[in-house]
């Protein structure tokens, strides 16, 4: 070892976890934390910032011992399909519904990965498991006022 620190995927995910959890923890500095029996308003943000922080320094260390892989080259193809998927949801949830829209944004967000034009049974089988387990979770457990199906009349 050179006593040079290169920049690998670990170090760069731990350092950017831990200005996360330190910058959150700064924004919650002036919210009450409350005591443990009655959480206050800034227990939460402060719990969930020092996880961060915490996991950022493993990360940052696994990575200070070597044990990570290099950067790979950015790929926009993921990024542009993924973000047009939320997007998508966005836009199109009010109007069709959630089992709807869910098949459609799985549809759109399995493109970001190249060559899987052809798995067809593969998607179809993820969008219907990720459509039921949203009516499970959000409609059924959460009781969201969110439609299922477009609204017909």
């Amino acid at each position: 070892m050179n006593g040079r620190l290169k920049p690998t995927q670990d170090l760069v995910a731990g350092l950017f976890f831990l200005l996360l959890g330190i910058g959150a923890l700064i924004i919650a500095y002036n919210y009450a934390p409350g005591t443990a029996s009655r959480f206050g308003p800034g227990m939460a943000p402060r719990v969930f910032s020092w996880c961060l922080i915490v996991g950022g320094a493993l990360i940052v260390g696994r990575a200070i011992l070597g044990r990570s892989d290099a950067i790979e080259r950015l790929s926009f193809r993921p990024i542009f399909w993924v973000t047009l998927a939320i997007v998508v949801f966005g836009l199109v949830l009010p109007p069709f519904g959630l089992v709807i829209t869910t098949l459609i944004c799985a549809v759109i967000a399995r493109m970001a990965e190249p060559g899987l034009v052809q798995k067809w049974t593969e998607t179809a089988i993820v969008a219907v498991v990720l459509a039921l387990l949203g009516i499970f979770a959000f409609v059924r457990a959460l009781e969201l006022p969110i439609p299922l199906w477009p609204d017909l009349s």
